[in-house]
């Protein structure tokens, strides 16, 4: 729903609804029945971008119609990569007696692009995503950086510069005006726990550069306490509040999967 840079609005105003995502193991999804999911409301007239009739992808293929595949049942018969820019993606093909056949293509890394609802969910093995997590080290600094993808707009990125490790959340969240100069985060999680930042300084952008994309985004990066990553750690994110801007995780044990990954 979200991100920090422009990609944020693309996350922001994509999908309508969240799935469980395979990121770079798509081959999970072979022989399952899978449900095309909905795009948000304000894309659905400029159809799947990432859904082909052959397995060409030109840039030229036109759209498939939101309306003639939207809620529709197929079989993943096939997960092959390829490369593209110098990154791996996937053709999966997939099949229905009904609805024939489509292809599609695959971003392991952008899960707000994924557009397929495993019929009875996916069962992912454990870890799975701390191959998304990414490090890399300054050659000036030495400091050695790690971060995780940003999901539902909230991204973990931890350093560690001269044997000391810190741990931050960058977060956004989208707002219908714009408002300057406030403070203040709030994470609700599992089990009746919160955690609250009501110093954390608000950035505020237009929210623009996308077909579909309106409003503002509100941002914040925090610096996590030991407590902070202890209860983020042990329980999933539910909702968010920056400022008086809300809105709700709808896979929070995918963010816990991510920190726990960080903290190994």
């Amino acid at each position: 729903m979200k991100r920090v840079n422009f990609v944020l609005v693309f996350v922001l105003t994509t999908l309508f609804c969240f799935g469980q995502f395979p990121s770079r193991h798509p081959e999970l999804l072979l022989e399952k029945e899978v449900t095309i999911k909905p795009l948000a409301p304000t894309l659905q007239e400029y159809g799947y971008r990432n859904l082909h009739k052959t397995t060409e992808f030109k840039s030229s293929d036109k759209p498939i119609r939101h309306s003639s595949v939207v809620g529709k049942k197929y079989f993943v018969k096939e997960v092959i990569p390829y490369q593209k820019y110098d990154n791996t993606y996937f053709r999966i093909k997939i099949e229905s007696s009904e609805n024939g056949t489509l292809y599609y293509d695959y971003n392991p890394r952008f899960e707000h692009e994924y557009i397929l609802e495993v019929d009875g969910g996916l069962e992912l093995p454990k870890d799975v995503y701390c191959s998304d997590i990414v490090t890399e080290q300054d050659k000036f600094t030495n400091v050695l950086k790690s971060s995780s993808p940003y999901s539902e707009g909230i991204s973990f990125i931890k350093t560690v510069k001269n044997g000391n490790t810190t741990i931050f959340l960058s977060i956004n969240e989208i707002g219908a005006t714009a408002t300057f100069n406030k403070t203040g985060l709030i994470l609700l999680l599992e089990n009746n726990k919160r955690i609250e930042k009501p110093n954390a300084p608000i950035d505020v952008k237009v929210n623009s550069g996308y077909t579909g994309a309106t409003g503002y985004v509100y941002s914040a990066f925090v610096q996590l306490t030991s407590e902070d990553i202890k209860l983020l750690s042990e329980n999933a994110i539910t909702d968010n509040r920056l400022y008086v801007f809300d809105g709700t995780i709808k896979d929070g044990n995918k963010l816990k999967d991510y920190i726990n990954c960080l903290i190994k």
